[in-house]
């Protein structure tokens, strides 16, 4: 006996949709999504309502506050720092006027480190050569450089050679 679409419908399989309807008709299923939807709701409100009962309170953050005072110690240093403040102002004016080219420096390569000692007033040369390097052409090369490069003529600082062999 072949089967029919009349006897696969009689063990009827039930669908998604009618399991739903058989969940929702369960009393406490509908309560509980009730429930969960008005308890957020509820506390929302609550919450709400608290804040807006806090509003009869002076908020802090417009309440005037009291002009600082300054005492004679803090005027004395404020007074101290604005002038050591003009005094390296003007060092740096003074010294940028002097040597115009220090901005420029240090003139570096593998084989050199040159820069100015501001307050020895003259040059260091640090010379790394190596085996076979002309010590007295890397000092020219030096020289012609600074000269080229940055307008300095070595006739009216003093250059301290360091020689450091690698």
């Amino acid at each position: 006996m072949e089967p029919t679409d009349q006897s696969i419908n009689n063990n009827p399989v039930p669908s998604e949709s009618s399991s739903l309807r058989q969940i929702l008709r369960k009393k406490w299923v509908i309560a509980l999504i009730v429930l969960l939807i008005l308890l957020p709701l509820l506390l929302v409100s609550i919450l709400f309502l608290s804040n807006q009962k806090g509003d009869d309170k002076p908020n802090p953050a417009v309440a005037p506050t009291p002009t600082p005072t300054v005492s004679v110690e803090l005027q004395k240093a404020i007074d101290e720092a604005k002038e050591s403040d003009q005094e390296y102002s003007e060092f740096q004016e003074n010294y940028a006027a002097d040597y115009p080219w220090i901005r420029k420096l240090p003139l570096t390569t593998e084989k050199y480190y040159i820069y100015f000692d501001l307050p020895k007033k003259s040059f260091v040369g640090r010379l790394y050569p190596k085996t076979g390097d002309n010590v007295a052409q890397m000092k020219s090369e030096i020289q012609n450089r600074l000269k080229s490069e940055m307008g300095i003529t070595l006739q009216s600082y003093k250059v301290e050679w360091v020689v450091i062999p690698q």
